[in-house]
C-alpha cells in the first residue's frame, strides 16, 4: 500500500519552499550586484541544488535575469513590481518627479536614495551628461555609504560630499516618509566638472529640491534645522 502525502505534509512543504524563496530574493536584493548560487546557499543557508533548482525557476518566470554564468540578479518582473509599489506612495511619485526636474535643470546625474538607517539604496534616477561610471540602475546598493565630507553650510542639515568612482556626489538627507523608509537626494558631477562654480550650482539645486519634497511630501521626520 502507498503512503500518500497528508494534508499537512503537503502544507509544510510548501511553506518551506515558499520560505526559500523569499530568503532568496531577499539575499538577491541586498547584494551589490550578481550573486552565484554558492554565494546564495552560504548567505542563505539553503541547500546549493535547491538554491539552483528556484533560481532556474525564477529565472524562467523573469524574476530573476537570464544569466549566462549562474548568477542571479532581480529580473524584469521583480523591477516591474517594484515600480508598482513604488507608484502606491506619495513620496515615490513626488521624488521621481523630482528627480527628473533637476536633471533636466542642471544637466547632471540625479537620484534618489531609499532605504533604512543604516543602508540605503537607488530609488530613481535620471542620468545626465556624464560620465559616471558606478552603477546607478533602481534597486542598487548606494555607491557612496559611509565616507564623505560635509560641505561648508548648515552642520544640523548638511550636503555630505563623497568621491566615487570619477565623480563626486554630493548628497542630503530628506527625512523619513509614513513607512518608516529613510529618503535622500543626490547629484553626480564627473571629476573633471566637479569645479566649485558647478558644485555650488548643484548644492543650490539640490537645496531647492530637498525643501520641494520636504513641502509637499509627507515626511514625518527630518534633519532637525530650521530651513525649510
Amino acid at each position: 500500500m502507498i503512503d500518500l502525502p497528508s494534508d499537512s505534509d503537503r502544507d509544510s512543504r510548501a511553506t518551506s519552499t515558499v520560505s526559500k524563496v523569499i530568503g532568496i530574493l531577499q539575499a538577491v536584493s541586498r547584494s551589490d550586484g550578481p550573486i552565484g548560487v554558492r554565494e546564495l546557499s552560504r548567505v542563505t543557508g539553503i541547500d546549493r541544488s535547491a538554491v539552483s533548482r528556484i533560481a532556474t525557476a525564477l529565472r524562467e518566470l523573469g524574476v530573476l535575469a537570464a544569466s549566462n554564468d549562474g548568477s542571479c540578479a532581480p529580473g524584469p518582473e521583480l523591477w516591474a513590481l517594484v515600480d508598482r509599489l513604488r507608484r502606491a506612495s506619495p513620496m515615490d511619485v513626488e521624488t521621481a518627479r523630482v528627480v527628473e526636474n533637476m536633471a533636466a535643470t542642471t544637466g547632471e546625474t540625479v537620484l534618489s536614495l531609499v532605504g533604512g538607517s543604516e543602508t540605503q539604496h537607488v530609488a530613481h534616477v535620471a542620468v545626465g551628461r556624464g560620465p559616471v561610471t558606478v552603477v546607478l540602475a533602481p534597486g542598487t546598493a548606494s555607491p557612496f555609504a559611509g565616507a564623505g565630507r560635509a560641505m561648508p553650510g548648515d552642520a544640523h542639515d548638511p550636503v555630505i560630499a563623497s568621491s566615487v568612482a570619477g565623480a563626486v556626489f554630493l548628497v542630503r538627507e530628506v527625512g523619513v516618509d509614513e513607512r518608516g523608509r529613510s529618503w535622500s537626494m543626490a547629484v553626480a558631477i564627473p571629476d573633471q566638472r566637479a569645479l566649485p562654480d558647478a558644485v555650488e550650482r548643484a548644492t543650490n539645486a539640490l537645496d531647492t529640491a530637498v525643501s520641494e519634497l520636504r513641502r509637499i511630501a509627507p515626511v514625518v521626520s527630518r534633519p532637525a534645522t530650521g530651513r525649510s
